[in-house]
């Protein structure tokens, strides 16, 4: 789903698996296809809650990873009354869910990773940000960079911290000093 004033706004689509996709195919080879027109953000939510659902995610050519009307950032942005009082975001249904049914949980993890693992095994190059190529952060960037991990990340704040790897046999572990014994 996309709001915008001009059609002609380059607004392919968006999501993990289009990312891989266009990375491996190129822009060139994917096709935009407007279904459908509504007069509101709110009414095109509804709409394609509608279309895609819990029979669409099973497909397994469907590339999208959640339910329809959950796209976008304005389920992060804008939160309901409900969701502000149970301090949830995004779908408070889902999110409910997500929160308390570790079945539920579990089934939505694996069909997720299941989608990722085939894209991965059809050979999809996995970008971060299939844009990124190419291009550099400037000095001012790198520098904002810097100052922002300041404190974070270190002494015990360092996930690896009060451990060390050990390698045997091509298997890698990861052991807290304490288990280590003197020499």
């Amino acid at each position: 789903m996309h709001s915008t004033d001009n059609l002609d706004d380059g607004y392919l689509g968006s999501g993990k698996i289009l990312g891989y996709s266009i990375g491996k195919h190129g822009r060139e080879n994917h096709v935009k296809e407007i279904v459908e027109f509504v007069d509101t953000r709110e009414a095109l939510k509804l709409r394609e809650a509608r279309l895609v659902n819990e029979e669409l995610l099973d497909d397994p050519l469907n590339i999208n990873l959640k339910y329809g009307g959950e796209g976008g950032w304005e389920h992060v942005n804008q939160r309901s009354d409900v969701q502000r009082s149970k301090g949830l975001r995004g779908n408070a249904q889902m999110e409910v869910l997500r929160q308390t049914d570790e079945v539920w949980r579990r089934t939505k993890s694996l069909k997720i990773s299941a989608k990722l693992v085939e894209a991965y095994s059809s050979g999809v190059k996995v970008p971060t940000m299939p844009n990124w190529v190419g291009r550099k952060h400037s000095d001012e960037s790198k520098a904002k960079m810097s100052e922002s991990s300041i404190g974070k990340h270190r002494g015990s704040k360092n996930s690896q911290f009060g451990s060390c790897w050990m390698r045997k046999d091509d298997v890698s572990t990861k052991v807290k000093n304490k288990k280590l014994m003197p020499i």
